[in-house]
């Protein structure tokens, strides 16, 4: 795509799966284990490869090298830190177990900030579906679910798999809170839930495909998968290219478009319903630009003013505005997507 081209440094094309430089891989701690992979979606192992580049939001050791595949466009990490060892790029200070409660916000812009994405996710839940059984995959500490009991009569189950994370969920709420991977939903019998909630998760599974046909066993005839993630060629991705927040690596195994997610989720038993940004653009926006300025290597009084410069009311309150035009031409991070099921159990 022009955009990877223009914007992410110099593509090389490689006959074989792609290697990481021996310096590279020099930084990789010795605790993180990586492996090669295929192309998710067609198999083959021709690639270019885009660019590599270090955490720039934990700041974790080491460089990772994204790669484009050749038949089918698909972009991902490779190679990637094993499922055994990935836990370590998942610190106690990994921004999303560190949202904020709204129960715990001491003024009313406070709770407005805190309530507002949680409840634009819930409603849009509810427009598909008024209550039943749901399952939140990856469900960090719990917001989420919590908020839901306000939008109708649910029986809610949160999956996650970072310990502490969900500690939380499970001291602080009522609803079900597992611990584990996504393995863990194989004890439930087939057709257990009404939907299934997906918000940012895709993109850090190691083999999504079957994680899919796992929601799609999970869900009742015509049951809705709900899902966002971060979509290439959006405004921020072009912007900032290499340094845009969806490559947030090594997280980030797979990187979207919207033809390759929509293959893959025709090829796990879906249909595409609806397509839209609910939530999410100026912060993909700011935490690009905080993304370019650490690998860019300002001075951290320069970083410390640009992070500063975006946490502020001022930023909060007009920023959503500014950007609504993008997110109603689709152009933002990130893209949530309504899916039903279609393909019946074998």
């Amino acid at each position: 795509m022009a955009v990877e081209r223009g914007s992410e440094s110099s593509p090389v094309r490689e006959r074989q799966p792609a290697e990481t430089s021996r310096s590279a891989l020099s930084e990789i701690p010795p605790v993180v284990t990586l492996e090669s992979t295929t192309c998710l979606l067609c198999g083959q192992a021709e690639v270019e490869r885009l660019f590599d580049r270090q955490d720039l939001a934990t700041g974790q050791p080491g460089r990772f090298q994204v790669v484009r595949c050749l038949s089918c466009d698909h972009v991902y990490l490779n190679p990637r830190p094993t499922p055994e060892t990935i836990g370590f790029y998942y610190p106690a200070s990994y921004s999303p177990y560190n949202q904020p409660h709204p129960e715990d916000m001491r003024t009313p812009w406070g709770k407005y900030l805190a309530n507002h994405p949680l409840n634009v996710r819930a409603r849009l839940v509810k427009r598909y579906v008024s209550g039943g059984r749901i399952l939140d995959l990856g469900c960090a500490e719990g917001q989420f679910l919590n908020q839901l009991k306000r939008f109708g009569q649910w029986q809610r189950t949160g999956l996650e798999f970072n310990q502490e994370a969900i500690a939380t969920a499970q001291k602080r709420y009522d609803f079900e809170a597992i611990a584990g991977s996504i393995e863990v939903a194989d004890r439930w019998p087939a057709a257990s839930f009404d939907v299934v909630t997906m918000w940012d998760v895709i993109e850090h599974l190691h083999q999504p495909d079957r994680d899919l046909e796992r929601v799609n066993r999970l869900l009742k005839p015509g049951g809705y998968l709900i899902l966002s993630t971060p979509i290439r060629g959006s405004l921020e991705h072009r912007l900032f290219g290499k340094y845009w927040v969806g490559y947030e690596l090594p997280r980030h195994l797979h990187i979207f478009s919207r033809p390759t997610l929509a293959r893959l989720l025709r090829q796990t038993g879906f249909d595409l319903v609806e397509r839209r940004i609910i939530w999410g653009s100026p912060h993909a926006f700011s935490d690009s630009l905080a993304f370019w300025a650490r690998g860019a290597g300002l001075n951290p009084l320069a970083q410390r003013f640009i992070r500063r410069s975006f946490a502020n009311k001022f930023w909060a309150l007009f920023s959503p505005l500014f950007f609504s035009l993008f997110d109603k031409l689709e152009l933002t991070t990130p893209v949530t997507f309504v899916f039903r099921k279609t393909k019946a159990e074998s």
